[in-house]
């Protein structure tokens, strides 16, 4: 392993350990949830040009590979402090860290229970 590498993978753990939260992983292939822990960083609000009012919010998403067990997919779902985000891209894949873009629709829902 490089030395970019090695300082990679510990900074990736001393992140996690310090800035992780829980989170519970759902494959979109229908393979069971995990429980991992996440650095959620959240980003902007994407803007509806025609209404000015937020519809969704965008965030990057860093998560071990061991913790999920297998590559994540698009489309995969992220529910974090009782959130569910949408896994939108591979950002890119690390040493043993995954970093990926994850959004949340922001529009409220009408329906009725």
């Amino acid at each position: 392993m490089a030395l970019a590498d090695a300082c990679f993978e510990k900074a990736g753990r001393d992140l996690l350990l310090h800035l992780g939260e829980p989170a519970t992983y759902v494959f979109g292939s229908g393979a069971p949830p995990v429980e991992v822990t996440a650095v959620v960083s959240r980003g902007r609000d994407l803007e509806d040009a025609r209404w000015n009012a937020a519809v969704q919010a965008s965030a990057e998403l860093m998560v071990r590979e061991s913790d999920l067990g297998k590559a994540p997919e698009y489309q995969d779902t992220v529910i974090i402090a009782g959130e569910t985000w949408t896994v939108a891209q591979k950002i890119e894949k690390a040493g043993s860290m995954w970093r990926l873009e994850i959004r949340r629709d922001l529009r409220p829902t009408f329906r009725k229970r």
